[in-house]
């Protein structure tokens, strides 16, 4: 494994470490009202891929996983603020999240051939949130419209 595959499987950690955050702050009336995304993103968050790091990558792998979890944190902090009572703001959030977190893992599944499966279900997993995170949307959607 190079420092590439290393960094790239950093990413699909931050992603995974990541979802359980969201949940966190997004709260139990989030996971309550939206229990399918909220059940995704907690089994996404219990995810890890680095089982499969061999020990002269570890520094590699910790350095990139600290600043990618930063930047999601901080680029999250920015959409949402301090919003995590409304659902359609962390619902628009989580589609970029979800998307971009089945992006890193479809690339990294084609970098690293032992994880392939591994990741490849993953990246479907996130998919899934996507389209739940679009299914969740709309029932808003339509809910406020009534409204």
């Amino acid at each position: 494994m190079n420092d590439f595959v290393a960094k790239k499987l950093a990413e699909v950690e931050a992603f995974c470490k990541t979802s359980a955050l969201i949940l966190e702050k997004a709260g139990i009336n989030f996971a309550q009202k939206f229990s399918e995304t909220a059940s995704i993103l907690s089994e996404l968050s219990a995810k890890t891929v680095v089982s499969a790091l061999p020990s002269q990558q570890k520094a590699v792998f910790d350095e990139k996983l600290a600043r990618t979890q930063a930047k999601l944190g901080k680029m999250m902090e920015l959409y949402i603020g301090d919003e995590w009572d409304n659902p359609v703001e962390v619902l628009e959030w989580s589609s970029f999240f979800t998307g971009a977190a089945a992006a890193h893992c479809a690339l990294a599944s084609a970098l690293q051939q032992d994880l392939n499966t591994q990741l490849s279900d993953m990246s479907k997993r996130y998919e899934d949130a996507l389209h739940q995170v679009i299914q969740d949307l709309r029932s808003v959607g339509a809910e406020r419209r009534q409204s």
